[in-house]
């Protein structure tokens, strides 16, 4: 086969184009095609085909750290593959390592440049000139962006309230000696296997981080408070349960008192702070506001707020009798159990449910950190999905790029990602637009996740995905819809049958977010250093500061294969 056609000189890059050598050179592109195909070349664009196919490679080169065996990216036409996967396996690898160790010995006189007194000084110097501290993060402008960037890749401002995050903190503890590591340097220093065992430094950690957190607390406050001229703080109660803030309105000329969370999401919203001048229990929160302004704006239909004529005596915040849909938006410290009880939630569900109208739970974390994945189920629930796409235009694929799942699921699913064992993605225009995911628990199968891409209506896309599993694996099928935000119409047009309903359960209020409670089990607390005598309950209240919320329960649902 002739292939000196490829070493003219192409600056439009058209060689390398599939649709261009088909038409015009149909000899070399077949012969590209074969070539991938007898070596197994496959799902790789036809620009690295093509690149392959002329250096003779009959596979796609791994990562030059001999501990990583993970495929490269492809950089381009000319430069081939890159030699390693990351800039972790760049830094670790071992003959990089040793030539970076030499280097600074004959510059530094140290194995790193950062042992150096001479580039600490330098640094040190550098960090005061432009960020006015000792490190880039004592700038507001870098805490701000950082803050950006984590709600952007992660939803959370602090990598800390993560649950993907933390998983992956505590499955790197798992595989390393660091427990063991930590109990002896404990004992060796403290007498005990862990510092807060330790009745001095329990105490004087306890103490350091109450002041410290309380002087945080003050400095924000005060900080939002120059924003309104109107407003002068009085005082700010540090207890864990009444957690309130003293503040002197001069447009009502009195003190009131607001609690701190109304307070910082009033702050947010733009809203009037002032709770004689905007009572907190006769007006909407500004962010139920936000949530009315964004359904009004796509619905043209008659809206109610605030109606009370309908489950008497309860209150439907905001509800569209077209369609038979209402929307409950769930402040999380006006809706914990102290304010609200245990079966608030469920009752009110079940009271809608009975004549014959669906009530959508927004939880105000979900709200606030995933509001682009609310948003998009709420325009599905009102018709209003812009994109519409038919499954039989699209291609079915089992997808097992890790890092695609879990942004596919972080951006698109309200519970973001969880592991599974088998995905399966529809493929529009080669963009993926719907996975559906399945794992195996004790012998059975379980749907854990589905979700199309975000204001995107697949019509026909979920049967699709199902059919396809069930004629491939041919076994029974369970899965759980979250009755707080789902009907279960899906499962029924998928074929499952309703089997039972959960009790309700609860989560922790952690800050802002809800957190799944099972990472805060007694046994864990304790691990942590907190009280044994203590009851779960009693450490996350009292030491924590946290607070319950609870659900509406989930349905359970089977799909019997035979």
């Amino acid at each position: 086969m002739n292939l000196e056609i490829f070493n003219n000189p192409d600056p439009s890059g058209r060689m390398s184009k599939e649709s261009f050598l088909f038409k015009n050179y149909k000899d070399e592109y077949d012969y590209i095609v074969e070539y991938c195909l007898s070596n197994n070349i496959v799902e790789i664009s036809f620009k690295e085909k093509v690149y392959l196919c002329l250096n003779n490679i009959s596979n796609i080169p791994t990562c030059q750290n001999p501990s990583c065996k993970k495929r490269v990216s492809f950089k381009n036409s000319t430069l081939g593959y890159l030699k390693y996967c990351s800039n972790k396996c760049i830094s670790s690898d071992p003959n990089i390592k040793k030539i970076k160790e030499e280097k600074s010995l004959e510059k530094f006189g140290t194995k790193t440049p950062a042992e150096s007194e001479q580039v600490k000084n330098k640094t040190k110097k550098t960090n005061q000139e432009r960020y006015g501290g000792n490190s880039a993060m004592s700038s507001e402008e870098i805490q701000e962006k950082s803050k950006q960037t984590l709600l952007k890749n992660w939803g959370v401002d602090n990598p800390n309230k993560s649950p993907y995050l933390t998983e992956k903190r505590i499955e790197s503890f798992k595989l390393s000696n660091y427990k063991e590591s930590f109990k002896k340097t404990s004992l060796f220093r403290y007498g005990v296997d862990h510092p807060w065992k330790n009745k001095d430094i329990h105490d004087k950690s306890s103490l350091g981080a109450f002041i410290s957190k309380n002087l945080k607390l003050k400095e924000s406050i005060l900080k939002k408070l120059e924003t309104h001229s109107n407003y002068k703080l009085i005082s700010i109660d540090y207890d864990k349960y009444k957690r309130e803030v003293t503040i002197h309105c001069d447009i009502c000329n009195s003190d009131f008192f607001i609690n701190r969370e109304d307070f910082h999401i009033r702050h947010k919203n733009k809203t009037t702070i002032c709770t004689v001048c905007n009572p907190i229990d006769t007006n909407q929160s500004g962010t139920e506001m936000k949530l009315y302004e964004f359904i009004k704006d796509n619905f043209d239909g008659n809206i109610h707020t605030n109606i009370k004529s309908i489950i008497k005596p309860s209150e439907l915040d905001i509800y569209i009798p077209d369609l038979k849909l209402a929307f409950e938006f769930n402040g999380l410290y006006w809706h914990s159990e102290s304010q609200k009880g245990k079966y608030y939630h469920y009752d009110k569900t079940r009271k809608c449910r009975d004549i014959g109208i669906e009530l959508i739970h927004i939880w105000e974390d979900d709200w606030v950190y995933k509001n682009d994945i609310v948003k998009s189920i709420i325009l599905n629930r009102i018709g209003k999905t812009k994109n519409k796409i038919y499954a039989r235009k699209c291609e079915i694929r089992e997808v097992n790029d890790i890092d695609l799942i879990k942004y596919f699921l972080e951006n698109n699913h309200i519970l973001g990602y969880c592991s599974s064992s088998i995905k399966l993605g529809l493929y529009y225009n080669d963009d993926l637009v719907s996975l559906m995911c399945f794992t195996k628990k004790n012998g059975l199968y379980e749907l854990v996740r589905y979700c199309n891409k975000l204001n995107n209506l697949v019509t026909g896309g979920s049967s699709k995905l199902f059919r396809y599993f069930i004629n491939k694996y041919k076994t029974d099928i369970i899965s759980y819809s979250d009755e707080s935000m789902f009907s279960g119409n899906l499962y029924e047009s998928l074929g499952f049958k309703h089997i039972s309903n959960s009790v309700v359960n609860y989560k922790w209020v952690i800050g802002k977010k809800r957190e799944h409670k099972s990472k805060y089990r007694k046994d864990r607390l304790v691990k942590s250093g907190f009280d044994v005598n203590k009851s779960e309950n009693d450490i996350m209240i009292d030491d924590v500061g946290a607070y319950k919320i609870w659900d509406c329960g989930l349905k359970k649902w089977i799909y019997k294969c035979s």
